[in-house]
């Protein structure tokens, strides 16, 4: 994979979101285990948890969110 990746191209077809507790424990974990990287961290809401965060492994898109308790 290389340091500059093609934001566009990465973001076209099927994108996968994946509702989990713990978004940056996540995020960490796939860094990790899979060499991710994060191409879009829009959002964290007041506690700072990650509401939007965009990884790419092996160069395709995938997008995680918090979930929200009830």
């Amino acid at each position: 994979m290389t340091d500059t990746l093609d934001k566009k191209r990465l973001m076209t077809g099927v994108i996968p979101y994946l509702g989990i507790d713990r978004a940056g424990d996540a995020v960490a974990f796939y860094k990790t285990a899979f060499g991710a990287v994060v191409v879009d961290e829009a959002v964290r809401d007041d506690q700072g948890r990650i509401m939007n965060v965009g990884l790419a492994i092996n160069e395709p898109a995938e997008e995680k969110i918090e979930t929200n308790p009830r």
